[in-house]
Parts: C-alpha cells; structure tokens; sequence
C-alpha cells in the first residue's frame, strides 16, 4: 500500500476517473499472483541503436510478427493476466513503435507497461498515448547524471529526463527501471536519487539487480553492496510517497518472497521463456501457446524459478533475511 501523499500525488497529477481507472495496481505489483503467469513480457524487436554498459540484451534485426503478439496476449488474458510489458530492443523505435500501440488500443481490459530509453520518443507519440488509458511509461534510469551515463552513455540522462517531461506534460503516468550495480549501490538507494524522482513526477521504482559477464569492466554487484542497497531502500519505502519495488520483492516496504510474480517472456523470434534470459520452453511459431502452457518442461522450469535458495540474484531467502534483521 502507498503512502497518503502517495495517493495525493495520483489524484493531482490525474484526477479521479483517471485514477479510478488505472487504479493503484499497475504502479507496484503488476499481474495476479494467483494464476500460472501473473506478467506478460514482450520484445517486438531486438533492434536497439544504444550501447548501454553490460547489456545482456543480445541485438539482431529480427521484429516479432505481429499477430503471434495478438494471440499471446489474448491467450494469457484468458488465463487471468492483466499487465503485459514491452521490453526492448527499444519499444519506441519505428520498426516497433506502430504494432505497439495497435496491440495496445486491441486490448484496452489489460495494462501494458514501455519499458524504455526514450530513444524514439517524440512529442505525438506523447500526446498519442496519453489517449489510452492504460499505459504507463517505465524509463531506464540508472542514477544521477554521472553513474547513470557511465552505464547509459553520455547525455543519455539528461536526454530521458527531458523525455518524462514530455511523457508528464501530457499527463502519462511514470515510473522507472533501476539496476543496482557496483558504482551506482549507494546513489540509487539514496534519499537524494529518491527525492529527484519524486520531483519529476514518478510515480514507482522497480529495482533489479545488475547481470552481466563477470570481467575487469562488470557492473556486477556485490552480495554485501546488494544488501546494503536493499536495507536502505526498506527504509525509505517507508516514508516516500513513492512506491520502491523489487522483482523479487514485492513493494520494499513489506519485503517478502510471496511477492514474486511469474513471468512469461515472448521474444521477437517467437520463442517463450519463463523469464528474459531463461531457457525456451517452446516457440509459438512452431506449436500454440496452450500447448506450451501445459507442457511438463515449463512447469520444470517454473518450479526450479522459484527456487529463492539459489538464484543468479544470490540466496533471496538469506538476503531478506538481512534485510528485516537490519529493521528490528
């Protein structure tokens, strides 16, 4: 749950039918936990002109066919999901842009996250989805100026913040897309980095933490760093009125492992992971979704997911452990 002046800022910055119809949900825990899935993840192409430090994100010039996404969303919805979420490549360039905000006026029941650069973005595109209701903007934002331009390349902070302007301006709802790494640990669980954000209008703060190829140039973090960022932003969640949210986590006010969702991952090429990086479970191309669904091999993978003893991520059920020990 928000904070009161969490919910003051949703009424002012869009009054309340607005409020009423894009409802406190969509800004922290996405999706219905009780079903199979509870997120849908889409990647209509892994086309990105940026070269952002670490990127696990494997490039190419394949672009998702338009109706497989049309079915994945209509099958999912049937099985009780709500929120999808468009991942790069870059969502907002023009090989892209157009079958995304189709797809999105077709299902106007479910909420569809951006997740963006804003390279792409321009001011109709602003204006577009601001006739939607149910779309809310995700920006990469990966600290202040200098540690998010280390990681995002130079001027790329000043460039997404002049974006959420933009997006504001129009009244689209914010949020952002935060990696805690090993330069960045302390800005970005900072009252500062916190209270910037709040200033520019957004709304929620997911936080992940930073993978990548472990060599003399990593980003990769720490389990001591990683805790460390974690128990102070426990503590701001607190008393922000902004809601500080972990993929694993749930809303950090009230960390627990309960929280975690269940992704279902559709790649440009068609392929279906339980998770961005995960292994295939099968290829829409080639056999329907239910099938996929249904099959043993994705209930092996969902089932060892949920594994919070031995996660890439580190042992989560040790580290919120840490977490609400440092609280008592």
């Amino acid at each position: 749950m928000g904070s009161l002046g969490y919910y003051a800022g949703i009424l002012k910055d869009f009054g309340l039918p607005r409020t009423l119809k894009l409802a406190k949900n969509i800004f922290y825990v996405p999706g219905n936990k009780d079903n199979k899935f509870s997120i849908g993840y889409i990647s209509l192409s892994n086309i990105c002109p940026n070269n952002c430090r670490d990127c696990y994100v494997k490039k190419g010039n394949n672009i998702l066919d338009i109706e497989i996404a049309d079915k994945y969303i209509k099958i999912l919805h049937d099985q009780g999901v709500r929120t999808f979420v468009f991942v790069g490549g870059e969502p907002l360039l023009y090989n892209s842009k157009n079958n995304m905000f189709n797809l999105i006026g077709k299902h106007p029941k479910d909420t569809f996250h951006i997740c963006t650069s804003t390279t792409g973005l321009t001011k109709y595109d602003s204006i577009k989805a601001s006739q939607y209701k149910n779309i809310v903007f995700v920006l990469s934002i990966d600290g202040l100026e200098e540690n998010n331009d280390i990681r995002r390349g130079d001027k790329s902070f000043e460039k997404t913040i002049n974006a959420a302007r933009i997006l504001r301006n129009n009244k689209n709802p914010l949020g952002v897309y935060t990696t805690i790494n090993s330069l960045n640990y302390k800005e970005i669980s900072s009252e500062k980095y916190i209270d910037f954000l709040i200033s520019e209008g957004f709304k929620f703060i997911s936080f992940h933490r930073h993978f990548s190829i472990k060599d003399a140039y990593s980003l990769c973090i720490d389990d001591d760093k990683y805790v460390l960022a974690l128990r102070r932003l426990h503590a701001l969640a607190k008393r922000k009125p902004i809601i500080l949210y972990s993929g694993y986590l749930g809303d950090l006010k009230n960390p627990n492992l309960k929280n975690r969702h269940t992704t279902l991952f559709l790649s440009p090429t068609g392929e279906l992971k339980a998770g961005r990086t995960g292994e295939s479970c099968g290829n829409m191309n080639k056999t329907t979704l239910i099938k996929i669904i249904k099959s043993e091999k994705l209930q092996n993978i969902i089932d060892k997911d949920r594994d919070f003893s031995n996660r890439r991520d580190g042992n989560m059920e040790e580290i919120l452990k840490q977490i609400l020990e440092s609280q008592t």
